[in-house]
């Protein structure tokens, strides 16, 4: 069972942030850099001409906003579900160093079989089959869990959604970065303007990076205290 996504969808009252942050943003941004592209396209095959760059503008209405939202959100759950899976796959969030010193993984595993979910013996099979003493490595999708329907650490939620949100940015950006290498080959775009472009949107995929990074730790280190306070009273 996915804990993570169960807690999730249980407390409504957070979907809209949720879904804001995680997915709609990060998918109108993707539509932004695409779109960028294509003004940027026939502007240059224009000579610049600006009547018919604004004759284009003119033809964006109502129906095309509603349409660039609704494809903008579409986009996002589609990042969010390769990002999510190239995660798994890779086991990245894992390698993700964070402060334990706080909560030692003995604390944690007295926590975790407090819950009453794990059984002992369960829990030692599943950590020597993993090689790891660090039982959050396993379980912290149920730890996350178990912390959203508590009152008490809702804040657990901020972090989950700015990690989603810097997570589908970084994504965003490495889609539409291969989307304007593949027109720039096309098109023979070989200036110094879109090399220095090109430094500066590769030094944002490494700021958005760093900040997922940043909150994933953060995120990983306030579950492990959090959980170990709810289940060791």
């Amino acid at each position: 069972m996915d804990w993570e996504e169960e807690g999730m969808g249980s407390i409504l009252e957070k979907i809209t942030l949720y879904d804001i942050l995680g997915y709609l943003l990060s998918g109108c941004f993707l539509e932004i850099i695409i779109c960028l592209e294509y003004i940027l396209e026939k502007w240059i095959s224009t000579d610049g001409m600006l009547m018919q760059q604004k004759e284009a503008l003119e033809k964006f209405n109502s129906f095309f906003i509603v349409a660039f939202i609704v494809g903008g959100y579409c986009l996002g759950l589609i990042l969010s579900e390769g990002s999510m899976l190239i995660n798994k796959k890779l086991g990245y969030e894992n390698k993700i160093e964070y402060d334990n010193r706080a909560i030692t993984d003995e604390i944690l595993k007295k926590a975790i079989l407090n819950t009453g979910l794990v059984e002992k013996q369960e829990l030692e099979q599943r950590l020597s089959d993993e090689g790891t003493e660090d039982p959050q490595k396993i379980y912290g999708n149920l730890m996350y869990a178990l912390l959203q329907h508590d009152e008490k650490y809702k804040r657990i939620h901020n972090y989950g959604s700015g990690k989603l949100m810097y997570r589908n940015l970084c994504g965003a950006m490495i889609v539409g970065g291969i989307y304007i290498i593949y027109r720039i080959f096309r098109m023979k775009w070989f200036h110094i303007w879109v090399i220095v472009c090109g430094i500066i949107y590769i030094l944002g995929i490494g700021v958005l990076h760093s900040r997922y990074k940043k909150y994933c730790a953060k995120s990983q280190e306030y579950v492990r205290v959090w959980f170990a306070e709810k289940y060791l009273k």
